[in-house]
């Protein structure tokens, strides 16, 4: 993932992070990154390397890949209203 993410124009990794931006203007709008978990209650998130959050271009195309294959793609309810998909 890191080397085809990379690949892309103007695409920067976050620095102690699995994350992957572009800039969107002034500011890096993130496009891939490893899932943070909720584990625990009113505990901080960790990350789940075996999940990568990716973001789809509207909350149709997020629709269309979750009924596409339920066991690759999810979602939980952090990213409801929000165009990103959960991969397996």
């Amino acid at each position: 993932m890191r080397s085809i993410a990379l690949a892309l124009p103007e695409t920067c990794e976050e620095p102690g992070r699995f994350e992957f931006s572009v800039r969107a203007g002034k500011k890096l709008a993130g496009f891939a990154w490893v899932w943070l978990e909720r584990v625990a209650p009113r505990q901080p998130r960790v990350p789940c390397h075996a999940v990568l959050a990716v973001r789809v271009a509207n909350l149709q195309a997020k629709e269309i890949l979750l009924t596409a294959d339920r066991q690759r793609f999810f979602t939980e309810p952090h990213y409801d209203g929000f165009p990103a998909v959960l991969v397996r």
